[in-house]
């Protein structure tokens, strides 16, 4: 199975070890109707849909794909959680923006 690795800015702790990558596993059809939907389609006053993100939802995915716990994604820096969304959203067929610290390579 293809993995995404993505080189943090600022190193966190997993599993009693200092991270300095991430490597996200593609999701599957479960791990989706875990974590739920990362984007959804909302309509503001004049009617025109807007794209929400769901940082809740997204935090389910980087802990299930990086197979790291839910602490472990709360002490991502913003720079490092945003970069994991660009992997995220990119497993969806979405546009990646990844910041240079966490551009990923596939492996």
């Amino acid at each position: 199975m293809e993995t995404i690795k993505l080189v943090l800015a600022e190193p966190i702790q997993a599993h009693g070890k200092d991270l300095t990558t991430l490597e996200f596993k593609r999701p599957n059809g479960a791990t989706i109707r875990r974590c739920g939907a990362p984007t959804k389609m909302q309509r503001v006053e004049g009617g025109e849909p807007v794209m929400m993100l769901d940082m809740d939802s997204y935090g389910r995915y980087i802990s299930e794909c990086a197979q790291i716990p839910g602490p472990s994604v709360d002490s991502l820096s913003a720079e490092d959680f945003f970069a994991c969304v660009g992997v995220i959203d990119g497993f969806f067929g979405q546009s990646k923006t990844p910041q240079e610290a966490g551009t990923p390579t596939s492996s």
